[in-house]
């Protein structure tokens, strides 16, 4: 549904000469993402109304979708799925939050799970999608742009956690947005070709 929604926008853009042809795949599929987005979003809130978890669901939205914008990751092959594994997270991410709040080395945690998230980034962003593979230019930019999102992100969720003490809660769930994310990013592949260089050096 979405993606013939998003060819006739783009063959609508294309009667009106707008676009030219050419251009057409990319628009399609940038009214894809887009369409996505505003689906997804609207659903998201829409529940978050009905469950009482507003707030809690557009922090992990905000901090899981701006990492995901520039690093990448795993997709779902349904634009159903990709919304019912989001929704799993987001809940996943709650209850887990509440259960680190009243854990006593909550700071502890938090430190653990940004620094296993900046790791993972630093390792493996960007990962591109197989429908928009990345130029190497764009890898480039795309890798130092989430490198910045998630080291600025962690700061800003350690100072709000150790500042504002009525928003410990949210910086949890700030913070597996980021996590969650980061775990997408993880490439076997990539893992045995880091190992097998590894090894290789040591043989040096």
């Amino acid at each position: 549904m979405i993606e013939q929604a998003s060819i006739k926008l783009a063959d609508k853009l294309i009667t009106e000469n707008i676009i030219t042809i050419e251009d057409k795949e990319v628009y399609s599929y940038g009214f894809q993402l887009l369409l996505s987005m505003i689906l997804k979003g609207t659903g998201l809130i829409v529940l978050g109304l009905v469950t009482g978890h507003v707030a809690e669901t557009i922090i992990f939205v905000l901090t899981f979708g701006l990492l995901r914008i520039f690093a990448g990751g795993i997709h779902a092959h349904s634009y159903f799925k990709c919304f019912a594994v989001t929704v799993a997270l987001v809940y996943a991410a709650v209850w887990l939050s509440n259960q680190l709040n009243s854990h006593s080395d909550t700071i502890l945690i938090l430190a653990i799970i940004l620094i296993l998230s900046n790791a993972l980034v630093f390792l493996f962003s960007p990962i591109d999608s197989p429908n928009k593979p990345l130029s190497k230019q764009e890898k480039i930019m795309n890798r130092h742009r989430s490198i910045m999102v998630i080291t600025i992100g962690s700061i800003m969720i350690v100072s709000s956690f150790i500042l504002v003490p009525a928003f410990q809660y949210h910086s949890i769930i700030a913070s597996l947005g980021f996590f969650i994310e980061a775990l997408t990013l993880i490439n076997v592949s990539k893992i045995k070709q880091l190992t097998r260089r590894n090894k290789n050096e040591s043989y040096i």
